[in-house]
């Protein structure tokens, strides 16, 4: 197998476009975003516990290693890190994760709200608790 290349000695060669941001990847992740990962886990596992269908909605960029570029997102901006469907009535979740001082987007806070409009069930969590909390809340 070939030596890997990362992104940013790519980007350094020409070889492809910087992702989102303009900065080269780091080869580690930031305490934060560790943290926002864990959560996001997290919420999955109680949602799942409780019966919903929930799946992690990556919207960020990944390196195509065969064109050895970054294919960037091409959808909606602001779309929540979880989404899922509450049984029995189908009704859609969306579960935007922040940890430690993390705030909104303006397209983010968007998303939930049209979710909202729309009869659904949006949740800005900090801990799985705000998860379960908002649920009850709309269960009762």
């Amino acid at each position: 197998m070939p030596p890997r290349l990362s992104p940013a000695d790519a980007a350094r060669l020409g070889l492809c476009p910087l992702p989102s941001g303009g900065r080269a990847a780091s080869g580690s992740r930031s305490a934060s975003t560790k943290a926002s990962n864990d959560l996001v886990s997290s919420c999955l596992d109680m949602l799942t516990a409780h019966g919903v269908r929930a799946w992690r909605n990556n919207t960020t960029g990944v390196f195509d290693p065969q064109k050895k570029c970054f294919r960037r997102f091409s959808g909606r901006k602001g779309i929540s890190d979880i989404l899922g469907i509450v049984p029995p009535t189908g009704r859609l979740i969306a579960v935007e994760c922040k940890s430690g001082k993390g705030k909104l987007t303006p397209e983010q806070r968007e998303f939930l709200a049209d979710v909202t409009a729309a009869g659904g069930l949006a949740i800005v969590a900090r801990s799985v608790d705000d998860v379960v909390k908002a649920m009850e809340r709309k269960a009762g």
